[in-house]
């Protein structure tokens, strides 16, 4: 990226990952603007111009009229992470960095593609229509998210944060691992009585400033749960 500083703007949705990197750039003090997408209205054909792939987060950094649009939570988050470096979002050593990858990629590819995206959208896993069919495809799912989740309980184990030397510090992982506790905790996995360690997480990344701005912002539940339910 180029040394001079750019204007930052995010593509965002209400209830998306894209929260992590809302929540990261107001951690940073960044001046930034962002445009607020909707799932339920359906993104705007403009957007598909933005990012082919019809998803958020999406991050643009423009330096004298030039864009750079980036793509894909860990690559957004290493932007931010080379903009701000004093934020030490990846951590402060080469193997916290290391370490902050390898539950980025896991979180990206593992979590929210296989388990989530599986759970969301079951037709992308198949290519029948049927219901059965695809409710099989639902609960296996579930059952990769379950597995996932006790992971996470796993590895946090004796820790305030998931990276960092001792109990760590506040970071990129915290601020990914966030929505995939809502996402949870609204289809129902019981996250405070099944999820101890991982609830501690989110309610200590919920006590932060940037994530309470983030969240009024967005006008969305603190603990992902359906207005009326």
């Amino acid at each position: 990226m180029s040394s001079a500083t750019p204007k930052i703007h995010l593509y965002l949705a209400p209830g998306a990952c894209s929260v992590a990197v809302h929540i990261l750039l107001l951690e940073a003090g960044a001046e930034f603007t962002f445009t607020d997408l909707s799932f339920q209205k359906g993104f705007p054909e403009e957007f598909f111009k933005t990012n082919p792939k019809g998803r958020v987060p999406v991050l643009v950094l423009t330096t004298n009229g030039k864009d750079e649009i980036i793509t894909e939570t860990p690559a957004i988050i290493t932007a931010i992470s080379q903009l701000f470096p004093g934020s030490s979002f990846l951590g402060r050593t080469p193997l916290d960095i290391v370490r902050s990858y390898e539950w980025m990629n896991w979180i990206s590819g593992t979590v929210h593609h296989g388990g989530f995206g599986m759970l969301f959208r079951p037709f992308r896993w198949t290519t029948s229509e049927d219901e059965k069919v695809l409710e099989d495809v639902k609960s296996k799912a579930r059952e990769v998210i379950r597995a996932c989740f006790e992971d996470v309980e796993k590895k946090l184990e004796g820790r305030t944060w998931a990276v960092g030397e001792g109990e760590g510090e506040f970071g990129a992982v915290d601020a990914y691992l966030f929505p995939l506790w809502r996402w949870g905790n609204q289809q129902g996995f019981g996250m405070e009585e099944n999820f101890p360690r991982y609830t501690a997480l989110f309610k200590r990344v919920l006590e932060r400033e940037a994530v309470k701005k983030a969240l009024d912002v967005e006008s969305t539940d603190a603990f992902g749960k359906i207005p009326g339910k």
